[in-house]
């Protein structure tokens, strides 16, 4: 392992080490056992199987969003409209859903390709943004 890599790896343990104490510190500072916050902290997260299932409701599309974030720094864009194109892609989806009476087989890869349509909206042809600048996707850093 080179010594840049190395030190970006502490780097990053060190800022996570920073975190927990700066939130155990506060958890102490309101007369809560910091190991008895941190215990709730994950039963509550990953106490059992729906409550499991509901954290990974939330992570994936934030995933997805972090991936598509990635990309578009990696070709030197800054996209401040994530969160806009998920809500309107699952909008799209679920309007869809609601209003397509077809079979499963045909009506997912639809969803799909509506909320793609409507999340990729943003960054084809950005809203007008109020006294100049960007407004959502595509904005040159």
């Amino acid at each position: 392992m080179s010594k840049a890599r190395l030190l970006r790896l502490l780097w990053l343990a060190g800022l996570v080490a920073v975190a927990l104490g700066v939130t155990g510190g506060l958890l102490a500072i309101f007369g809560v056992s910091p190991a008895q916050g941190f215990g709730a902290i994950l039963r509550g997260a990953f106490g059992d199987a729906p409550r499991i299932l509901s954290v990974t409701a939330f992570w994936v599309p934030l995933t997805l969003a972090a991936a598509g974030l990635v990309i578009s720094f990696t070709a030197g864009l800054w996209n401040i409209g994530v969160e806009g194109q998920i809500v309107m892609g699952a909008v799209a989806a679920s309007w869809l859903a609601l209003k397509l009476d077809a079979p499963q087989g045909i009506l997912v890869p639809l969803e799909i390709l509506a909320a793609m349509a409507a999340g990729g909206r943003g960054v084809v042809r950005p809203p007008p943004a109020r006294g100049g600048g960007c407004a959502s996707g595509g904005c040159l850093r």
